[in-house]
């Protein structure tokens, strides 16, 4: 999938078969061009590259989740894939997490649920972390889920099921934290430049990381 021009990297520039200021005979020169960069514009540089990845990654997780296509956004194909890098990335990147994709028999399937059918408890753990509700799963779907995790082949595996589902429960309980609603709306309103603007707030280090999401790494 070719990434939307708007949100193109400084580096994609002149990759397309278009001169822009320098061809293969003059790589040399952009070489040493670059090597002339300041380090304040060199971090600028580097601004504007996450910036531009971080909307790229944002706006394609926007997309694709009308009914025609069945709902399937980049968030729901990490997940199938069990791609748990992927989805952290999304996560962190400020992707939706209202979105519901078509499932069999014509019934709708929210990411958490969808996780834990497939078995990928890091990833729901993850979408609980990032504070997913209930108001986005399929109460039939998290039914079965929850079976699943209680169908253990031994007595260890269905205790560790109980112990597991009895935890879940206890993190969808109404209302969320205060401390996870407030991380939820101050990222909301940094946007598509949640990334980098995080770690740009006055705030203590324990608490930038914590609006970046940094405890998705311990999964």
């Amino acid at each position: 999938m070719v990434k939307p021009e708007s949100y193109r990297p400084a580096y994609y520039e002149g990759r397309d078969g278009e001169a822009s200021g320098s061809n293969q005979n003059n790589s040399s020169s952009g070489s040493e061009d670059s090597d002339d960069l300041t380090d304040e514009e060199e971090d600028e540089t580097e601004d504007d590259e996450d910036d531009a990845i971080s909307g790229f990654i944002r706006d394609m997780t926007l997309m694709a989740t009308d009914r025609g296509d069945r709902g399937i956004s980049p968030l729901f194909l990490a997940i199938r894939e069990n791609h748990k890098d992927c989805v952290r990335a999304l996560l962190k990147a400020g992707c939706t997490l209202e979105v519901m994709a078509e499932a069999a028999g014509k019934q709708y399937v929210g990411p958490f649920e969808y996780a834990l059918i497939r078995g990928y408890v890091d990833i729901a753990k993850m979408l609980l972390a990032c504070g997913i509700t209930k108001n986005v799963m399929n109460p039939l779907m998290l039914s079965d889920a929850f079976e699943n995790l209680l169908d253990g082949e031994t007595e260890k595996e269905v205790e560790e099921g109980i112990q597991l589902v009895d935890w879940i429960i206890d993190q969808l309980k109404d209302p969320p934290p205060l401390q996870l609603l407030c991380r939820k709306t101050i990222r909301a309103h940094l946007g598509s430049r949640v990334l980098g603007a995080v770690l740009e707030l006055p705030l203590p280090q324990k608490m930038i990381n914590y609006l970046a999401l940094s405890e998705l790494n311990d999964y």
